[in-house]
């Protein structure tokens, strides 16, 4: 037989589930901001990926085959040795970052460090 207490209990649970509401999610940015912010982002990825096509095309009309080759052979090293330093830091930072307990200037000096000690 079940016990009475328990199931007035879970009646209770459920009733006071069903009265509350989710939490309300704000947003104070517009959303013409939004995608204006989107539309940057994505530009500035592409620019970067047209500048390295560039600086790789550049490269290897200058170097050559055998001159590009050993650049990059040594490229690989560090650029290897780079991904594995950074140990997901910059993942890190980005979870902070969307967090809005985290004070926000001694995030920008962890990030800034980051990017100084792994710059090659």
């Amino acid at each position: 037989m079940p016990d009475p207490a328990a199931t007035t209990a879970s009646t209770d649970l459920v009733e006071h589930e069903a009265k509350s509401d989710p939490p309300e999610i704000r947003s104070d940015a517009k959303p013409e901001s939004n995608r204006l912010k989107f539309v940057w982002t994505v530009g500035f990825a592409f620019a970067i990926v047209a500048l390295q096509l560039g600086q790789g095309i550049l490269l290897a009309r200058l170097l050559g085959p055998v001159g590009r080759g050993a650049y990059a052979a040594a490229v690989l090293y560090v650029q290897m040795l780079l991904y594995i330093g950074l140990l997901g830091g910059l993942e890190v930072i980005c979870r902070h970052a969307a967090n809005p307990s985290i004070n926000q200037q001694k995030l920008r000096r962890a990030a800034l460090w980051l990017g100084l000690t792994t710059t090659p």
